[in-house]
């Protein structure tokens, strides 16, 4: 039995609680930290079809659009800086990327939109800059946040640049080319995994850095990848070769991915358990809410941002 609005979810080998956000434990029994519950853990999900960006809680998953129908966003990703409480997007329809409030409003952009099919983002906190992988141009950029006219080109010339992620810990970009990674720093620049059987172009990137891990999920050959972070030991989930996986990425000790074009039209959220190696299925779209999912973020939205 799960306490405390925990769902109780079928598994390979059993069954498992996922817990509602501000408690753990096997049936949900025990209450976080007080810094758990200071703010509200927050799925965001971009729909390129619809071309809408949607935010439910953690947990609950009743999701409701950010933007209306006269206000498209294509945003090909999205993430959330927690220490400034700000979402960024991408959007290729003016080809830039934005900045605002959780919910999107007070937004303004961060690009002039120069460069063709913004793909990728990561965000440095610590620094105030975000990265970006264009498509379209086959470039990679550096921007300051506050500063528009800062962007500047880091790699060039490159081939689908589809996915950048940056590990604040260590101070490495990590990025991808085709079925590729590479990691680089302001001093180094390395080529870390190429040549797994049937990887084609690499959709996202997670790094888990206390576990040395990297994991990169390519929708279109339906596989996930998991390797040490200097690219050794590269090995195939075998438990995630029935989904087409168009985003991955770690929040609290465990992997969320989004499952998206199934025969049926059905998207579907995973939540993939580190410790256990258990695969939950936390969400089904069988109402057929959603087009093509291709981005997911998880946050803590501050109490303060939300009110």
């Amino acid at each position: 039995m799960c306490l405390n609005g925990g769902e109780c979810l079928k598994t390979a080998a059993g069954h498992q609680c996922d817990c509602s956000p501000g408690y753990t434990g096997v049936d949900c029994a025990i209450a976080g930290d007080d810094d758990a519950v200071t703010g509200e853990d927050k799925i965001f999900l971009t729909d390129i079809t619809a071309r809408k960006v949607y935010v439910a809680v953690l947990g609950i998953y009743t999701f409701t659009a950010l933007n209306e129908d006269d206000d498209p966003i294509e945003a090909w990703d999205i993430a959330f800086d927690e220490t400034k409480q700000k979402l960024y997007w991408t959007n290729k329809t003016d080809n830039k990327i934005y900045r605002g409030n959780w919910d999107m409003t007070e937004r303004i952009p961060v690009s002039h939109g120069n460069y063709s099919d913004p793909t990728s983002i990561s965000i440095d906190e610590s620094r105030g800059q975000i990265y970006c992988a264009y498509l379209g141009d086959q470039v990679i950029t550096r921007i300051d946040l506050d500063d528009p006219d800062s962007e500047i080109d880091l790699f060039g010339q490159l081939t689908r640049p589809s996915a950048v992620e940056l590990d604040e810990t260590n101070g490495y970009l990590y990025f991808t080319q085709t079925g590729r990674v590479y990691r680089w720093t302001e001093s180094n620049y390395d080529k870390l995994y190429s040549n797994y059987p049937d990887v084609n172009d690499i959709d996202a990137i997670a790094i888990e850095v206390p576990a040395n891990r990297l994991s990169v999920c390519d929708y279109g050959n339906a596989k996930v990848i998991t390797m040490d972070l200097n690219g050794n030991d590269p090995k195939e989930v075998a438990i995630l070769s029935d989904y087409k996986i168009s985003d991955i990425l770690l929040y609290k000790g465990a992997y969320y991915m989004s499952h998206s074009g199934a025969e049926d039209g059905q998207m579907t959220l995973l939540k993939y358990a580190l410790d256990s190696e258990s695969l939950l299925n936390v969400f089904n779209d069988s109402d057929h809410l959603f087009g093509h999912v291709k981005k997911i973020q998880v946050a803590n939205v501050a109490m303060s941002s939300l009110n």
